[in-house]
């Protein structure tokens, strides 16, 4: 359990509701703390999480469980929601560990394209997110949902595309609950006609598909993207 210094060894608990777990973040911890001691779990549901939880909060006291650590990822953000609440509700103090929510790398990865964008931004004259039109391509999946979180919560109005109205209705709908706020609307786009349509009034695009896909066209955008630079 301890090292030389009779300081708790790490543990960091990796929960996913995926199939199997991703090796993208272990692999990470890995590097950064080659003494860390991981422990996995895949196909996670909501009902198992107080079981898990609890049996992470008390064997090693509460100093120990200053070295105790949980990650929660997996593809369905909703899931991934309920079970963060869950987690939350389960600690109580001085069994408190600390917890790192990010579903597919969705959160981390928006921030960083968010991030980004609000530097290209201010670096072309456009100025920050507020009042702007924000289009996120393929914007229903993970990504799409956080950075639309983020566009919105900066003042921007955002159009979230998908290749399903009702797909995309639905995610504009749990984004603008998210926030409180009623600035995200879904719209259809998946042909490169459609997407011209999308982007036509639009100050910043963001793309958040799948790697290798895409869904954007330099013709399109030259034709389409009018305020664009």
């Amino acid at each position: 359990m301890s090292n030389s210094s009779n300081q708790p060894r790490l543990a960091i608990l990796f929960l996913d509701t995926d199939k199997h777990v991703s090796p993208f973040e272990p692999l990470m911890v890995i590097d950064l703390f080659p003494e860390v001691h991981i422990l996995l779990y895949s196909n996670v549901e909501p009902e198992d999480v107080q079981r898990i939880v609890q049996d992470a909060m008390f064997p090693r006291g509460p100093r120990g469980i200053k070295y105790t650590k949980m990650f929660i990822g997996g593809y369905d953000v909703e899931k991934v929601e309920k079970i963060v609440e869950i987690v939350k509700k389960t600690m109580f103090p001085p069994f408190e560990f600390a917890v790192i929510v990010d579903p597919r790398g969705s959160n981390t990865t928006a921030a960083a394209a968010v991030a980004k964008m609000y530097q290209l931004s201010m670096k072309h004259g456009f100025g920050d997110f507020k009042n702007k039109k924000v289009v996120i391509l393929a914007g229903t999946g993970p990504v799409g949902f956080a950075a639309a979180v983020m566009f919105s919560l900066e003042g921007a109005s955002v159009y979230v595309t998908s290749r399903s109205i009702e797909k995309a209705k639905v995610i504009a709908d749990r984004v603008n609950k998210e926030v409180g706020l009623n600035v995200v609307e879904g719209i259809k786009a998946h042909t490169q006609e459609e997407i011209c349509e999308g982007i036509e009034e639009a100050d910043l695009i963001l793309a958040s598909g799948a790697a290798g896909i895409r869904l954007l066209s330099l013709e399109t955008l030259k034709k389409c993207g009018k305020k664009v630079k």
